[in-house]
């Protein structure tokens, strides 16, 4: 059950130029989120500019502290990362469908692009006995959490496409590439639409199962304002309530 209370920052780390790292300290007790889910953050000290939260999914949860991976887009996301310790951001979660676990025996296969690896990176941990990361970027500079993700223990291939890190290409050239050499599994992804839609074609194509995370603007999170609403295989859902997890038999 998701909850709307008040967080303390406890730490804002750039790890680039435009991507930084979130911790906060909620003010009281949350549900574990799962992965795939998300909140809705808010600088307090705002005002009314920018008036409505943004969705970010959850990095991880650990000791009380939740982690979120946050590129900066606009005035609200430039906002949050000029926080301070001890500033006060309003959060509401944690929403949304979760990636379910795979079947006994089945092998994760992850694939991420861009900002997406937060989405689906609390699967790593999870997943690392038998799981497999496919992790695309622009260049090795965009190759996000490297670090962070090779602790884990899991399996981690990276696409770049100008070849300066790992697999020279995109990454769904890299998950077509592993399905020919005989790979298997049930897909997790979330990434830009581009890369989702190829994806969902290529799973489609082959009778892959999986679960494809979208990303997409919200405003209420609860489904009443129907700002999110995106048409998945033909149908007007609801990204926030119906989402942001689907199945690829909804595409």
């Amino acid at each position: 059950m998701s909850r709307h209370l008040s967080a303390e920052v406890d730490e804002v780390r750039f790890i680039s130029e435009d991507h930084f790292i979130l911790t906060l300290i909620p003010a009281d007790a949350i549900n574990h989120p799962l992965p795939g889910q998300f909140f809705l953050l808010r600088k307090d000290s705002c005002g009314d500019d920018p008036l409505l939260r943004r969705p970010f999914s959850v990095l991880d949860y650990n000791n009380g502290k939740l982690r979120f991976f946050i590129r900066i887009t606009g005035r609200g996301t430039a906002a949050i990362s000029r926080s301070a310790k001890g500033d006060k951001i309003d959060i509401l979660g944690p929403l949304g469908n979760p990636f379910p676990p795979p079947s006994e025996g089945e092998r994760a296969v992850i694939v991420a692009g861009g900002v997406g690896i937060a989405s689906v990176f609390p699967l790593l941990k999870r997943e690392s006995q038998k799981g497999v990361l496919l992790y695309g970027a622009r260049t090795a500079r965009a190759v996000y959490l490297l670090t962070e993700i090779e602790e884990t223990g899991i399996d981690v291939r990276v696409s770049t496409d100008d070849g300066s890190m790992g697999y020279k290409g995109g990454v769904l050239d890299l998950f077509r590439d592993y399905l020919d050499e005989g790979g298997d599994g049930v897909v997790y992804s979330c990434g830009p639409e581009l890369m989702i839609q190829g994806l969902a074609g290529i799973m489609k194509d082959r009778g892959i199962n999986g679960y494809l995370s979208l990303e997409e603007r919200m405003a209420c999170g609860i489904g009443a304002c129907l700002g999110c609403v995106k048409e998945v295989g033909g149908r007007k859902r609801r990204v926030c309530v119906e989402g942001p997890v689907f199945n690829i038999s909804e595409f």
